[in-house]
C-alpha cells in the first residue's frame, strides 16, 4: 500500500499550485489543505490556532476512514 502524501499550503499558495492529480494518476491518495488565515472572511479569527485546527481536520479524516 503505498502511502497518504499530505500537503499543507504555505501563506501565499493555494493547494491548487501542487500538482495533486499527477501524483494521484500515480497511484498516491493525496489529502489537501488551505489554511483558515488565507484570505479569511474575518482576520481577527484567523490565526494559528484556526490553522492547525483546519489542518488537523483535513487530514484526520482520510486517515480514519483507512
Amino acid at each position: 500500500m503505498k502511502p497518504t502524501i499530505l500537503f499543507v499550503a504555505g501563506a501565499w499558495i493555494v493547494p491548487g499550485f501542487y500538482f495533486l492529480n499527477t501524483i494521484q494518476a500515480a497511484g498516491y491518495l493525496t489529502v489537501s489543505a488551505e489554511l483558515a488565515s488565507l484570505n479569511p472572511a474575518d482576520p481577527a479569527t484567523s490565526d494559528c490556532a484556526a490553522n492547525a485546527e483546519r489542518i488537523e481536520h483535513q487530514f484526520s479524516t482520510p486517515i480514519e476512514e483507512e
